[in-house]
């Protein structure tokens, strides 16, 4: 029991320290990669399930998972913009299939990014079946 108050103080630590390094760059080194301060803040106080829901939503558009890693300015911009979002709960239904009607390019203020992706990176889509090949059982 020890151990795990143990561990869970140095997590605390380790992420308190952190926070204060990133919070003390200026927004001159963040522009290195063409972030704002307050996006990349925004960015690193995103909920748990953000990047879950950019990894999901890249790969129902038929995005390989290293297109995402690709660009860190985007990636923290996107994140910022996903953990602001009003509709988490529409997109986490309309990625499990249960929001058939819904239009991801409607209610994703992320659309823009990933239709930029697919143009330079391509997809991962099987034309016949329009899943990611990975999935379609036909393929494998």
């Amino acid at each position: 029991m020890l151990t795990d108050t143990l561990k869970a103080v140095r997590e605390w630590l380790v992420h308190r320290q952190e926070h204060k390094v990133l919070n003390s760059c200026s927004s001159a080194e963040l522009m290195v990669d063409a972030v704002s301060k307050a996006d990349f803040l925004s960015a690193l106080g995103a909920p748990k399930e953000t990047s879950s829901l950019m990894a999901r939503m890249a790969a129902k558009r038929g995005l390989r998972p290293d297109v995402l890693a690709s660009d860190s300015g985007r990636t923290l911009l996107m994140a910022g913009a996903c953990s602001r979002c009003r509709h988490r709960t529409l997109c986490k239904r309309w990625l499990d299939g249960r929001a058939k009607r819904a239009n991801a390019d409607r209610f994703c203020p992320n659309a823009h990014h990933f239709d930029d992706l697919e143009q330079r990176f391509g997809t991962d889509l099987c034309p016949t079946s329009g899943v990611p090949a990975s999935l379609d059982h036909r393929l494998n």
